[in-house]
């Protein structure tokens, strides 16, 4: 296991998220399908399940995420996210753990980079983009073949979604405070650990930049409605409805 993963699955480990011994047991069996084992004769791809709903194609560097149609009209914040989060502003929701997403994405080989930021300062907007691998997102509904997650996005009057690939942003982890009380609920001490901040606030695929996405959208779009009005919604006429079961498929691209 690269230091990289090992880093990753020992502040999960630290967070509560997942086992170290889960990650590491999924770095074994990357390890063991790699290469063109994965790949069959037809040249058909052989996904290899890392946990339910999450699965993992290393050679080709796909991750391959279940999810549900959350909504199919309306104003977008997000592509996905967990379900129980930001329901109500996005194309999917998964039950798998961002912090899942983001091991597999690392055993797909990709590397992660930071958020994106922005700021409003004295009347001027700052703006940081999202770094890391950048990541092709499409879905996929039964046994349809796959297409772009932007087909079912539009802009106003039509405008179309841009062709460009997310950035493996990677979220953050952050410190939080865990308070301990005693039998009359008062509070007698407070403990501090780690949390990957995706997994408290469901950010997975981001089109405005709230900076603590898994995959970051390439352009920064504040998520204030006084500094940037919401661009993106939903192209209903273009999905299934609500409900309907997805596999969302996160296609790296290890040359950039």
């Amino acid at each position: 296991m690269s230091p990289l993963h090992r880093t990753f699955a020992v502040k999960c480990a630290r967070a509560g998220v997942l086992s170290l011994a889960g990650c590491l047991l999924a770095a074994a069996l990357v390890q063991s399908c790699a290469g063109p084992a994965s790949i069959s004769d037809s040249g058909a791809s052989t996904y290899r399940s890392l946990s339910p709903g999450l699965s993992l194609d290393a050679a080709r560097g796909d991750v391959r995420v279940d999810g549900i149609v959350s909504l199919n009209e309306g104003w977008l914040e997000q592509v996905a996210c967990l379900k129980g989060t930001r329901d109500h502003e996005v194309l999917v929701t998964t039950t798998v753990q961002p912090s899942a997403i983001h091991g597999a994405l690392l055993l797909a080989g990709a590397t992660s980079g930071r958020p994106g930021s922005w700021s409003w300062t004295d009347g001027a907007l700052s703006q940081l983009p999202p770094s890391g691998t950048a990541v092709d997102v499409f879905v996929q509904t039964g046994d349809a073949h796959e297409i772009p997650i932007a087909t079912w996005i539009r802009g106003e009057g039509g405008r179309v979604f841009p062709d460009k690939p997310w950035r493996f942003a990677g979220s953050n982890f952050v410190v939080v405070s865990d308070g301990i009380r005693d039998t009359n609920g008062q509070m007698t001490r407070s403990t501090q650990r780690e949390q990957y901040e995706a997994d408290m606030s469901g950010s997975l695929i981001g089109i405005v930049t709230f900076g603590d996405e898994v995959l970051g959208w390439p352009e920064v779009l504040p998520h204030q409605l006084d500094v940037q009005d919401v661009l993106w919604e939903a192209a209903g006429d273009r999905m299934p409805p609500v409900g309907t079961a997805v596999t969302l498929i996160l296609r790296t691209r290890l040359d950039r």
